[in-house]
């Protein structure tokens, strides 16, 4: 019998380093629900915030 090998997945998300301006600072007013979802659905799949009270998250 021959050995199998593991896959790695191959990663199709985006993978760039950290923005500058990273942790990213919700707003706790939420003016802008949507723009705000939009910025961090362009930082990638997961990225660091700053909620209300500067907790990091």
């Amino acid at each position: 019998m021959g050995s199998l090998k593991p896959t790695m997945p191959t990663n199709t998300q985006n993978t760039q380093a950290p923005a500058a301006d990273c942790p990213y600072h919700l707003d706790a007013t939420g003016s802008d629900i949507h723009g705000e979802a939009a910025a961090l659905r362009e930082r990638g799949p997961a990225t660091r915030v700053l909620l209300p009270g500067d907790i990091p998250a």
